[in-house]
């Protein structure tokens, strides 16, 4: 993940860039989380409106991965298709992991 070219994709200065990802990885980890229950629980529409703030918020910054993971685990839950939604959810989580960690890294070396 590259912060300066993303952020001047973005037609931002870096520090802002990455200062607006901190929010967005912040706000990602809750709707991980509330993901996350709506799988164990197995209720589709709220795995349909938590995997849709991570995608709409992915979109905008740029994070193509984690934008198609979470439009993927939304149009399955849109379909009713539950099966295998765990595992999406585990590698969206890690993939959001991936990101707080090159933002930390990203500090250290500021």
């Amino acid at each position: 993940m590259n912060f300066r070219k993303l952020a001047e994709d973005a037609g931002l200065e870096e520090e802002e860039f990455v200062d607006l990802v901190k929010v967005f990885a912040d706000v990602a980890i809750s709707d991980l989380d509330r993901l996350k229950a709506a799988v164990a629980e197995g209720v589709a529409a709220d795995m349909v409106e938590a995997a849709h703030s991570i995608k709409g918020s992915a979109v905008n910054f740029g994070f193509e991965d984690l934008r198609d993971l979470a439009r993927q685990i939304e149009m399955n839950a849109r379909e009713g298709i539950l099966e295998g939604a765990a595992d999406q959810v585990r590698l969206l989580e890690e993939n959001i992991r991936l990101m707080v960690e090159k933002l930390d890294v990203w500090r250290l070396h500021r």
